[in-house]
């Protein structure tokens, strides 16, 4: 039997029809990208103003795939966790306002299974802790806001082996402490907010042994302070949140043995600050929230050794000042 539809009818009833289509359309288009299924799919969660970029999280299947929660102002970047399976899968919690990297955390089996614990603020970054077994295997606990970098903590057997206490917002990066015994181990302790780094303190014995102390919340980093004798090593002194970063401080003995004070907000970058003496020892003062880099002051003498001070809010980079 034929059915007569009024002309209102077939409009209504083409307009349903281009809606439909127009639905079907969308849900292809949103097809196209790819579906994660079941624990695999990545869970982020982004409340308030931050960046969030997580790279090549591949393979991980099951309670490995990675869940990162993110509350609060934050930058998350976590690349290449791969093959891991079982107990041995990274797990990160990350609550509060605080930045997680972790990268190349392989091969990691049974009780060697690194394992991370970050309540509050802070950055944990631990690579290549490959090959740790028994009681080798580096233990870091992080209580309160802080920044852990480990790397390379290889062959440490005993009382070798680095022992690390973070209390409060730290960060503590320590690079290459290798083969070292007795007094000569690296014994670093942390209170309060902070980001410690200290690379390649090689060969220290002694009264030589690195000794670093952080109160507050600071970023400390001073590169390549060879070769400096009497009053002319180096002192910094960082009032306020700083970074701190010292790298190849080797061969120093007696007093020439680096000494670092950092209180307050900062953050000091000091690069091959070489074959300095006397009055020509670099002096820097940093107020307020600042960023300072300065690279490759070398050479200078008398009143032309360079003096930056810097109150408020702000970025200083000053490259290649030479033969001044």
């Amino acid at each position: 039997m034929t059915v007569f539809h009024s002309f209102d009818d077939i409009f209504s009833i083409a307009t349903l029809k281009a809606r439909a289509m127009k639905d079907s359309s969308r849900k292809k288009n949103a097809l196209k990208c790819y579906q994660p299924t079941g624990g695999e799919a990545q869970s982020h969660s982004h409340t308030g103003k931050r960046l969030r970029n997580s790279h090549q999280h591949k393979g991980l299947t099951g309670p490995e795939a990675q869940t990162h929660s993110h509350p609060g102002k934050r930058f998350r970047d976590s690349q290449q966790h791969k093959g891991l399976t079982g107990p041995e899968a990274q797990t990160h919690s990350h609550p509060g306002k605080r930045f997680r990297d972790s990268h190349q955390h392989k091969g990691l089996t049974g009780p060697e299974a690194q394992t991370h614990s970050h309540p509050g603020k802070r950055f944990r970054d631990s690579h290549q802790h490959k090959g740790l077994t028994g009681p080798e295997a580096q233990t870091h606990s992080h209580a309160g806001k802080t920044f852990r970098v480990s790397h390379q903590h290889k062959g440490l057997t005993g009382p070798e082996a680095q022992t690390h206490s973070h209390a409060g917002k730290t960060f503590r990066d320590s690079h290459q402490h290798n083969y070292l015994t007795g007094p000569e181990a690296q014994t670093h302790s942390h209170p309060g907010k902070r980001f410690r780094d200290s690379h390649q303190h090689k060969d220290l014995t002694g009264p030589e042994a690195q000794t670093h102390s952080h109160p507050g919340k600071r970023f400390r980093d001073s590169h390549q302070h060879k070769g400096l004798a009497g009053p002319e090593a180096q002192t910094h002194s960082h009032a306020g949140k700083m970074f701190r970063d010292s790298h190849q401080h080797k061969g120093l003995t007696g007093q020439e043995a680096q000494t670092h004070s950092h209180a307050g907000k900062m953050f000091r970058d000091s690069h091959q600050h070489k074959g300095l003496t006397g009055p020509e020892a670099q002096t820097h003062s940093h107020a307020g929230k600042t960023f300072r880099v300065s690279h490759q002051h070398k050479g200078l003498t008398g009143p032309e050794a360079q003096t930056h001070s810097h109150p408020g809010k702000r970025f200083r980079v000053s490259h290649q000042h030479k033969g001044l």
